[in-house]
């Protein structure tokens, strides 16, 4: 439904096509984190203790804020870049990454918690909370005539973040388990992960 009004309200389909590299690269990219750390995460936490439950969700808390931060850092540079990078797409995506994947990071953690409790009935609330409120805001878009790229992705961050609250004040990313990590939890979780 988002993709068809995209495709039918944005005013110019060269946006369109640099909304799509960027959903597809960002989506590329995503998968690095979620191939590291969601398996990981599902396999160390499942039918554990509370206390060893506690240090595997602070532990992947660690490793996904470092490759989260990593990955933001190595982006660093490029943003100088953006006004000589050619491809629109590119330089659109260089520009909008960091940002996106920060404001991803909550979200995540409360995917692979989420995942690991086999609550897929939170997993959904998640994902409709995120969906729906990029929905509303491109139907407000549309209906203002406001419809561009540049609002587009302030949509979508501002989707982002609201899902990421959301999921923060719900208390599923086990924010609170951060001070439970350990070397040995964060180095299981890498050995783990390096090969998923």
């Amino acid at each position: 439904l988002i993709m068809g009004l995209l495709y039918r309200f944005l005013p110019n389909k060269a946006e369109m096509g640099n909304w799509v590299f960027f959903q597809t690269i960002f989506a590329l990219v995503e998968m690095f984190r979620t191939g590291f750390l969601t398996t990981a995460t599902i396999k160390f936490y499942a039918g554990v203790s509370k206390e060893k439950s506690a240090e595997v969700i602070g532990s992947s808390w660690v490793l996904a804020s470092g490759i989260t931060f990593g990955l933001m850092l190595l982006n660093l540079p490029a943003l100088w870049l953006v006004d000589t990078v050619k491809v629109q797409g590119l330089a659109f995506f260089l520009q909008w990454f960091g940002i996106s994947y920060l404001l991803s990071l909550p979200t995540f953690i409360a995917n692979c918690v989420l995942q690991a409790e086999a609550r897929f009935d939170r997993l959904l609330y998640m994902r409709m909370v995120n969906q729906l409120s990029l929905l509303v805001f491109i139907l407000v878009l549309i209906f203002l005539k406001k419809l561009t790229l540049e609002t587009l992705i302030y949509s979508y961050l501002l989707s982002l973040f609201l899902t990421s609250l959301f999921v923060l004040v719900k208390g599923w990313t086990h924010l609170w388990a951060w001070k439970h990590k350990t070397m040995k939890g964060v180095m299981d979780l890498y050995h783990f992960g390096k090969y998923s």
